[in-house]
């Protein structure tokens, strides 16, 4: 069974990801069960995500990707409602923690050892993440240079801690490119949860997507605040 665990769509300021049948036409293409929806500090996607794709027989995992004042983002997983406030851009780290495990969600590590942005490298003491951290993405499909994921499995490897795995997919040709590969096929949201967190049967299955997406993001991001400042087409970016 393989699953992306971190996928963001068009509410992502930075993303197009359209909730429509390309959505589902490239994910049954490439034989994914599931997907996690982690827009950035909303979870406005996962509704309109769970409509479209539970009726075709592919998992919608609930979760948030958010930014913190700390050091990096917190991939917040099997959630139950938004994280964040609106309006802010930034949230308090343990502030997110807490709201996450009120819903009995999952604590992750987005892309910790990525120098090229904003990281958790500082933070990687094995003390302080069992205090926090459920989880820690091992491999991102984002991540340029393949030491940094190397480095995360290992770190997950050598202090058992549970893994992700995702393709920080933007855009419709990413998804698939970072999945985690369940050994059983789980018929519930709830045994996927148990069988990432006993870890023993997660496999990574990867696929670098190619740098230029990342100034694809920027880029979009961009024109998506000019266009909220400036233009009534800023509507549509932001639907």
């Amino acid at each position: 069974m393989k699953i992306d665990l971190h996928v963001h769509t068009h509410l992502s300021s930075d993303a197009w990801i359209p909730l429509n049948k390309d959505l589902v036409r490239v994910l049954k293409k490439r034989g994914i069960q599931g997907i996690a929806i982690t827009d950035h500090n909303t979870f406005k996607g996962v509704v309109k995500a769970k409509k479209l794709l539970e009726k075709e027989g592919i998992f919608v995992i609930p979760g948030e990707e958010v930014k913190t004042t700390k050091k990096g983002e917190l991939l917040c997983l099997f959630i139950n409602e938004e994280i964040c406030s609106p309006g802010l851009k930034k949230y308090r780290f343990l502030e997110v923690v807490d709201k996450v495990k009120e819903q009995d969600g999952l604590v992750g590590l987005s892309h910790p050892l990525d120098f090229s942005r904003k990281n958790w490298i500082s933070e990687m003491q094995i003390d302080w993440i069992n205090k926090y951290i459920d989880i820690i993405e091992a491999y991102n499909a984002r991540c340029n240079l393949h030491l940094m994921n190397k480095r995360a499995y290992s770190f997950c490897i050598n202090h058992n801690i549970p893994f992700t795995a995702g393709s920080d997919a933007h855009f419709l040709m990413e998804i698939g490119r970072g999945c985690l590969v369940l050994d059983e096929q789980e018929e519930t949201i709830e045994a996927i949860r148990r069988q990432i967190m006993s870890g023993n049967s997660c496999k990574l299955w990867n696929s670098n997507s190619l740098p230029f997406v990342n100034v694809s993001s920027i880029c979009l991001h961009a024109l998506t605040g000019i266009s909220q400042a400036f233009w009534p087409i800023g509507r549509y970016f932001s639907t």
